[in-house]
């Protein structure tokens, strides 16, 4: 029977992290297809500004919709890719773990399975919070969770966030983590 449950656990938190890797691949892929798009368009804003020759630039045009820069994008590929090799070398420990308690009483297999549970859980709500504060048009976002902090990373209009983008961040945070506003963080990229 413990084998079984063990088995099942292993089975499921491997399939949270399938999910989530196809969520990523295909938030990814449509995210490149929308960029693209988006800068298509602001080309043909600045060529539409340059003829009517009123000097304004393509990021302010856009209005809200600001485009990151190389290095910002950079840093938000390499902080996801931290966070992802994180996980996976934690993960890939706790499974050793589990392994290892079906022969080691010293081991406890329950909290182990916990653990893994609860990595399962915050890769599925960072992945949540990311998308939702990028639905509020925010270009970029990288959410990490641990058992008593939340850090919210988002690329900021080279103004800063306001108050208003601020309260927005921090409401969906706290709603979808469940995590109070006062271990909240974050963290501007411009």
């Amino acid at each position: 029977m413990k084998v079984w449950k063990r088995n099942a656990v292993i089975a499921a938190v491997l399939l949270f992290v399938g999910v989530a890797v196809y969520l990523n691949w295909a938030y990814e892929k449509n995210a490149a297809q929308k960029q693209e798009s988006e800068e298509a368009s602001l080309i043909s804003d600045t060529t539409l500004l340059d003829l009517e020759g009123d000097g304004a630039s393509a990021d302010e045009s856009a209005g809200s919709g600001y485009v990151l820069s190389k290095a910002a994008r950079e840093y938000f590929d390499s902080a996801r890719i931290t966070r992802q090799e994180g996980r996976d070398s934690a993960l890939e420990l706790l499974q050793e773990a589990a392994a290892f308690s079906e022969t080691d009483e010293e081991v406890d297999y329950e909290a182990v399975s916990a653990h893994i549970q609860s990595l399962a859980d915050y890769a599925m709500k960072e992945a949540q919070i990311d998308t939702l504060i990028m639905a509020k048009g925010f270009a970029d976002c990288v959410t990490i969770m641990s058992e008593d902090a939340l850090t919210v990373i988002v690329a900021a209009p080279e103004e800063g966030l306001s108050t208003e983008d601020v309260a927005k961040i921090t409401d969906i945070a706290t709603s979808e983590s469940g995590y109070s506003a006062a271990v909240l963080k974050i963290i501007e990229v411009n």
